[in-house]
């Protein structure tokens, strides 16, 4: 970020590894591995279109749940 006096302020990331459902924890972004071919569970899959993500490799699918003890943002990442 860039200050009112045009320097750089420092940022911070914070990153944790957890195991578990993601949609349990509040975050501003979880992402989770996908096995092409293996099922999500059902409180995923309604959240988009079949057609919109497979699993394959290197495929990506940035979502937005809405429940507020999600997380803000959930980035699905084909394996």
């Amino acid at each position: 970020m860039t200050s009112l006096t045009g320097q750089s302020e420092p940022t911070s990331l914070h990153i944790e590894v957890q195991a578990g459902d993601p949609l349990q924890t509040r975050s501003e972004l979880a992402a989770l591995a996908v096995l092409e071919n293996e099922p999500l569970p059902d409180s995923l899959t309604t959240m988009f279109e079949s057609r919109d993500f497979s699993g394959k490799k290197d495929e990506t699918l940035l979502l937005y749940p809405r429940d507020a003890a999600m997380p803000r943002r959930l980035l699905l990442i084909g394996m």
